[in-house]
């Protein structure tokens, strides 16, 4: 399985300390390449609970690109992934098609978006006030 990084995640030593605090094992994640996800947008419209601050988020925007990280993950992974992103109340675990490196074929990877129950209207600074 493959998961899309991005925002704070795309920090994968950040990425593993988190992970390692919930005690993953975080050789789970393997094979890490800059990747682009097209047609979302960038947004920073919920505010993280955990750093009081806005918190990245990506929605569907014709013409637009996110870019990221994309991985191989394992299950264990995939688990502490969704209890770190708040799934399934605070995000969303949707499926895009990532373009990776010299592969010309989409892959398919798992990410996390913010429910729309915890969207702001408007984008919010990511650095706490």
């Amino acid at each position: 399985m493959h998961y899309f990084a991005f925002g704070s995640n795309m920090n994968l030593p950040h990425l593993r300390a988190c992970l390692a605090h919930g005690g993953v094992d975080t050789e789970g994640l393997r094979d890490p390449r800059p990747t682009t996800v097209c047609g979302y947008r960038l947004r920073t419209n919920y505010v993280s609970t955990t750093h009081g601050a806005a918190a990245c988020n990506m929605e569907p925007e014709d013409g637009s690109m996110v870019e990221g990280v994309v991985m191989e993950i394992t299950p264990v992974i995939r688990r502490a992934l969704r209890i770190k992103e708040g799934w399934p109340h605070r995000y969303r675990e949707v499926i895009v098609e990532v373009l990776a490196g010299d592969r010309r074929n989409p892959i398919k990877a798992i990410t996390y978006v913010v429910a729309a129950d915890h969207r702001r209207a408007v984008d919010m600074p990511v650095i706490p006030r």
